[in-house]
C-alpha cells in the first residue's frame, strides 16, 4: 500500500513550524533574559541560537527539497533523439506529478516530431512529383518539336 505523502507546502511548514515551536519551548522554559542595551554575552546567545536555527532550518529543508533536485538531474539525463526514454513515477506528491507531466510532454513532443518528419516528408514527395512533372511535359514538347522540325526539313 502506497503512503500518501503531505504536500511540499505543508511538509515545508510543518519543518519551519516545528522549529519555531521548539525555539519557543526553550524561551519559555530556560531563564533566558534579553536586557536593554543588550549585553554582550547574551548577544553571543541570540546570534549562536540563531545559527543553529538556520542550520537545523536549512538540514530539515534539503530533505524536504532533496527529491527536487534529484528529478531535475534525471530530466537532464533524457536524450531527446532517443525515444521511448521515460521517468519512472514512484511517488504519489507533487514530484510524482512533476514526473508524469514530464513523460506527458516526452509523449507530445516525440508524436509531434514524428508528425513534423512525415509532413515534411510528405512536402518533399510532392515537391519530387511537381518537378518530375515539369520535366517529363518540357522534355515531350521540346522533342515533339524538334521531331516536327526534323518531318519539315527532311521532306
Amino acid at each position: 500500500m502506497t503512503r500518501t505523502r503531505l504536500p511540499l507546502f505543508w511538509r515545508v511548514f510543518a519543518v519551519n513550524a516545528s522549529l519555531l515551536t521548539a525555539i519557543a519551548v526553550v524561551l519559555i522554559v530556560t531563564p533566558v533574559t534579553i536586557s536593554f542595551p543588550i549585553a554582550l554575552a547574551e548577544a553571543i546567545l541570540v546570534v549562536a541560537g540563531l545559527l543553529v536555527t538556520l542550520a537545523v532550518n536549512a538540514v530539515l529543508l534539503r530533505q524536504a527539497f532533496a527529491p527536487l533536485g534529484r528529478l531535475a538531474q534525471r530530466m537532464e539525463m533524457v536524450d531527446l533523439l532517443r525515444p521511448g526514454q521515460r521517468l519512472l513515477v514512484l511517488r504519489d506528491d507533487e514530484v510524482g506529478r512533476v514526473v508524469a507531466a514530464f513523460n506527458r510532454m516526452l509523449d507530445r513532443l516525440e508524436r509531434e516530431r514524428q508528425e513534423s518528419g512525415g509532413r515534411v516528408l510528405a512536402a518533399q514527395e510532392a515537391e519530387r512529383v511537381a518537378i518530375a512533372r515539369d520535366l517529363h511535359d518540357e522534355v515531350g514538347q521540346v522533342l515533339t518539336g524538334v521531331l516536327l522540325q526534323l518531318n519539315s526539313i527532311g521532306r
